[in-house]
């Protein structure tokens, strides 16, 4: 089940992953964290609080849009503004909850792909080499099974 809570909000999401254990839930777009936040961060805090149901995981995106708001200040590529977001939701969550995603469609009117893949590759310290491992691949081959053959119609 993959949920956009940019739009809405993580606290509508909980009774439904308190509710069905089983379910995995990704949330897109940072679960609708706000990069840009003043103190005490409730959006963040809401994210971050979903972190105690396993069956949650969280795609990191470049918020390069966020970046042209208002308020952003003179925070520019690689978003040095924006890391601490990006690691509150990596100690909560850890990288085998973690995926990358594009952030379509921003990523074609803002960074580009390079660029929001380097973002992660190259500029985020606290990411090593075996967090890029699952944040790029391994998580998501832990959720969804690639290359399983369907069953034929009618068949076992």
């Amino acid at each position: 089940m993959g949920r956009w809570a940019g739009g809405g909000s993580p606290r509508a999401t909980e009774p439904i992953v308190a509710r069905h254990e089983g379910v995995k839930v990704i949330l897109d777009h940072l679960g609708g964290a706000a990069v840009y936040e003043e103190p005490p961060l409730p959006q963040l805090r809401k994210v971050l609080a979903l972190a105690r149901y396993p069956n949650v995981y969280v795609k990191l995106t470049p918020q390069a849009a966020q970046a042209a708001l208002p308020g952003a200040g003179a925070d520019r590529y690689p978003f040095p503004d924006q890391h601490a977001v990006y690691e509150r939701i990596y100690d909560a969550f850890g990288p085998q909850r973690l995926l990358w995603g594009t952030d379509f469609p921003h990523i074609f009117r803002n960074i580009g792909y390079r660029a929001a893949l380097d973002l992660f590759r190259r500029h985020m310290p606290f990411l090593n080499a075996e967090d890029h491992e699952w944040l790029f691949a391994k998580t998501a081959l832990s959720i969804w099974k690639f290359g399983a053959a369907a069953p034929a119609a009618g068949g076992p």
